[in-house]
């Protein structure tokens, strides 16, 4: 059984940290908005939810499509699988994995067409 006096040095031995040396937190500098980002901006102000989706669907069409098809492919056969119906629940189950593809291929190629105009639009 350890004394009360091994409790005490082992308490004492370990040394006490220092906070003194600690790091100054660091301080960011404002960037201004740049031409591109401020037109951006003017066309988000006063924008309302509908409008947006609007912009967004006619802008990048097959993203909202893709989501739309994976939601209704998992939402089909979650009731297929409560239903008991094994056979269609595994093929809307397969159906979802094509339309996540399918919204992810479509997510990459939004970006490459949205950077190859800004390309061309800056040249």
């Amino acid at each position: 059984m350890p004394s009360s006096k091994d409790s005490d040095s082992r308490s004492k031995s370990v040394p006490e940290k220092s906070f003194q040396n600690e790091a100054k937190p660091v301080k960011f500098e404002y960037l201004p908005p740049t031409p591109d980002m401020r037109s951006a901006l003017d066309l988000m102000d006063g924008e309302t939810t509908k409008e947006k989706f609007i912009r967004k669907f006619s802008e990048q069409p097959l993203i909202p499509i893709g989501c739309g098809l994976t939601a209704t492919a998992l939402g089909y056969g979650l009731i297929q699988m409560k239903t008991g119906n094994q056979f269609m629940s595994q093929r809307m189950m397969r159906l979802r994995i094509l339309a996540q593809g399918f919204t992810v291929i479509a997510c990459l190629v939004g970006v490459l067409h949205t950077a190859k105009r800004k390309r061309s639009s800056v040249t």
